[in-house]
C-alpha cells in the first residue's frame, strides 16, 4: 500500500500513507518503551519487535501480539525474519524463536549449539541454510543441524549484527568492530572497502544489486569495487545508521539515530 513505516524510540510505529499519516503507540494498545525492528511479510503484515511487549503484528489494522504468554522466552525481540517456507524466526538475548501459524513451536538457544548472546540478523541462502547472527558468532541452521562460525572461520570480529545476500546465493556479514565480510557459498573472507574496523550495523542490497553498509560513521554504498561514504556534502549530517530500506519507487531511505534520511 505504498506506507512508510517507521519505529520511534518512545515505543511507537509512525506510518506515512497516501490518505496522510498515521502513529500507533500506547493509546492503541502498543504497550512498548522502544521499537527494536519492523519487518513487512509478503502478504503485508507489518511485524514490529519491541523492547517489553514482545512481538506485534499488524495487518489490515488489526493487531495481535507474541509475548512470553504465547511462548517467546522473553518479550526483548531484536529482529524478526521470515523464511521462504513461511515460519517467521524471532531474534531475541535468549536465541531464536521459531513461529509457525502464529504459534512459537521451538526455540534454538545454546543448548542446541546456538552461539550465546542476542541475535540481530537472520538471512536465508538459496541452499536452505539459515544463517543466525548473534553477539557471539555466526550460526547455521540447515536440516535441523546448527553449525557455527567464528573468528578461526574467517571473521574479524565474531559480534555479528547484519546479513544481506549478495545476489548469488553467498551473504554479506557485518559485524561490530570487526567490518564487512563476504560469504561465497564455501568459506568466510573479509573484505574492505574502508571498513575493515567498523560498526556495521545494517546492510541491504537494493534493486540494482549496490550494497549499503551503515555503520557508527553514516552510509556507504558498494558497487563493484567501489565504495562510496555519504558524508555532509551530501546532505548527510546523521550519526549511527540502523536500517536502509527501497521503497516502491526506487528510493532509498535510511534510519539513523538522528532521524529518517
Amino acid at each position: 500500500d505504498r506506507t512508510l513505516w517507521v519505529g520511534l524510540s518512545d515505543g511507537s510505529v509512525k506510518g506515512w500513507t497516501a490518505q496522510g499519516d498515521v502513529q500507533i503507540g500506547k493509546a492503541d494498545g502498543l504497550m512498548a518503551d522502544s521499537i527494536e525492528s519492523l519487518f513487512e511479510d509478503r502478504e503485508g503484515s507489518l511485524w514490529v519487535g519491541t523492547s517489553t511487549a514482545g512481538l506485534l503484528r499488524i495487518r489490515d489494522g488489526q493487531f495481535r501480539t507474541l509475548t512470553t504468554r504465547d511462548g517467546l522466552p522473553t518479550d526483548l525481540v531484536w529482529s524478526s525474519f521470515r523464511d521462504r517456507k513461511g515460519d517467521m524466526w524471532i531474534g531475541s538475548d535468549q536465541g531464536a524463536s521459531q513461529v509457525r501459524n502464529g504459534e512459537v513451536i521451538r526455540t534454538y538457544n545454546g543448548d542446541d549449539g546456538l552461539l550465546d548472546g542476542f541475535v540481530g540478523a537472520f538471512h536465508e541462502t538459496p541452499d536452505g541454510s539459515l544463517w543466525i547472527g548473534c553477539d557471539g558468532g555466526l550460526s547455521r541452521l540447515k536440516n535441523g543441524k546448527l553449525s557455527v562460525y567464528g573468528v578461526s572461520s574467517g571473521l574479524r570480529n565474531p559480534d555479528i549484527r547484519a546479513l544481506a545476500g549478495d545476489g548469488k546465493g553467498g551473504m554479506w556479514i557485518g559485524s561490530h568492530g570487526g567490518g564487512l565480510h563476504h560469504y561465497d557459498g564455501r568459506k568466510i573472507k573479509p573484505v574492505g572497502y574502508g571498513l575493515e574496523q567498523e560498526e556495521v550495523d545494517a546492510l541491504f542490497r537494493d534493486s540494482k544489486g549496490r550494497l549499503w553498509a551503515g555503520d557508527a560513521d553514516g552510509p556507504v554504498v558498494i558497487e563493484g569495487e567501489v565504495a562510496r561514504r555519504f558524508g555532509v556534502e551530501d546532505g548527510y549530517t546523521g550519526m549511527r545508521v540502523f536500517s536502509f530500506y527501497e521503497d516502491a519507487d526506487g528510493l532509498m531511505w535510511i534510519g539513523t539515530t538522528q532521524g529518517l534520511y
